[in-house]
């Protein structure tokens, strides 16, 4: 380990967005003890920023506690106590785990305790440079063609979307065009269901990112839809209903003279919302988006 690598800056929760602290539903469970030298220690304290979406957690480190966070939610699922002993050594003893199944859906506190430490071994002990590394099956499913983790992938995916909502808010009943384009933005949403449901042949989806309890989730909180009524819902529901929501706002929105019927100031309007949904199909939003809503987007 180079003293550059233990030099760099140590993460801390003002380095990600939407952190959330540990559920009441938790346990404290006792680890086996694992010993570290103050070495590892240092890299350890140095916690983990993720720079890709295959990069799940976000870790950082007290003089007390680790903290580990899934990226995408921002849920606390570990907070391990850490102290040093009587012979320099640091010693890792205890951990409170999150038992809250709308968050994590862990039960077995052995296997919590053996991702514990292979969390630690694999994104704290080594070096940043190791994991990278390691990363050669991502890296081959990055390099699939049509993977949804890739950004232009993604834009490209809903840019058929959003042109049919264009020629939809230009449409009108008397010639017919209002059910022309009304069936193109449905076809539009179906093929969005299927793509980013990990349906469709086409693509390649980002592993557990496409389904309900992860993009699923993000999907409910950023486009608006009630979480009690979307809670057992499939995948093809949540991005079904989400879309429609996102056509009716870009109507309700130039609808109510936020244009003044400009078409640049429609098209500008449609561009923003379409950057916000792929941040958002992307998991990115945290970064680009922070807090942000389909309808404070809009406001």
């Amino acid at each position: 380990m180079t003293q550059e690598n233990l030099e760099l800056k140590a993460a801390t929760p003002r380095d990600w967005h939407d952190l959330l602290e540990m559920p009441a539903k938790s346990v404290h469970i006792d680890l086996e003890p694992h010993f570290y030298d103050p070495e590892d220690v240092v890299r350890m304290k140095r916690g983990f920023i993720p720079k890709e979406m295959e990069q799940k957690w976000f870790i950082y480190c007290t003089d007390e506690y680790i903290y580990f966070h899934r990226s995408w939610t921002g849920n606390l699922i570990y907070k391990v106590y850490i102290y040093e002993g009587d012979d320099g050594e640091w010693v890792l003893t205890s951990a409170d785990v999150n038992r809250d199944p709308e968050q994590y859906g862990g039960t077995d506190n052995a296997e919590d305790e053996r991702i514990i430490f292979e969390l630690i071994d694999y994104y704290l002990v080594q070096d940043h440079a190791e994991y990278q590394s390691g990363l050669e099956t991502s890296l081959e499913l990055a390099l699939k063609p049509n993977y949804l983790g890739n950004p232009e992938v993604v834009s490209n995916a809903l840019m058929p979307f959003f042109e049919a909502v264009y020629k939809k808010l230009q449409a009108n009943f008397d010639d017919g065009s209002m059910a022309v384009t009304s069936k193109q933005v449905n076809d539009e949403i179906h093929q969005i269901c299927e793509i980013f449901r990990g349906s469709h042949p086409g693509y390649n989806p980002v592993g557990s990112w496409n389904s309900e309890k992860e993009l699923g989730q993000v999907i409910i909180k950023c486009f608006n839809l009630d979480p009690d009524y979307y809670a057992d819902e499939n995948m093809y529901c949540i991005l079904s209903e989400g879309f429609a929501g996102v056509a009716l706002a870009a109507k309700q929105s130039i609808g109510s003279g936020k244009t003044h019927g400009n078409i640049e100031s429609i098209q500008q309007l449609l561009l923003q919302i379409h950057q916000f949904t792929t941040s958002v199909l992307l998991g990115t939003h945290t970064v680009t988006h922070p807090k942000i809503t389909l309808k404070s987007l809009l406001a």
